[in-house]
């Protein structure tokens, strides 16, 4: 597949599991993933996010890396509560909150002026 149609498919698969099929370090590898948001990264690179239940983990897997995309029939809830936090420049300043942004997944974000 080429990079567009793997956008497509992970923007077409909201609330449905995918089967990414990813090439990294020469190792072929198919992993079931529930794609929670899709975007760009500060280096403009073409990424997914989300869980992977087989591991209970969150992952970030770059579109470089996967060479195909599987829509299945399984739907999933979102798990609420989560929050995605990145920078625009994240080796350097991650820590500092005015450049930091985040989308949220079921409550607000919190407030940038603390007392």
């Amino acid at each position: 597949m080429d990079f567009e149609q793997i956008e497509d498919n992970v923007i077409k698969a909201i609330n449905k599991r995918l089967i990414l099929k990813i090439r990294k370090k020469g190792y072929d590898f198919d992993i079931e993933m529930e794609p929670y948001l899709e975007g760009r990264d500060f280096l403009q690179y073409g990424f997914v996010w989300g869980y992977i239940p087989f591991n209970d983990v969150y992952y970030k897997f770059y579109f470089d890396f996967i060479e195909k995309v599987t829509v299945t029939k399984t739907h999933f809830e979102p798990k609420t509560g989560l929050q995605y936090y990145f920078s625009d420049e994240e080796e350097h300043y991650a820590g500092d909150e005015s450049i930091v942004h985040w989308r949220n997944f079921g409550r607000p974000a919190p407030s940038k002026t603390q007392d």
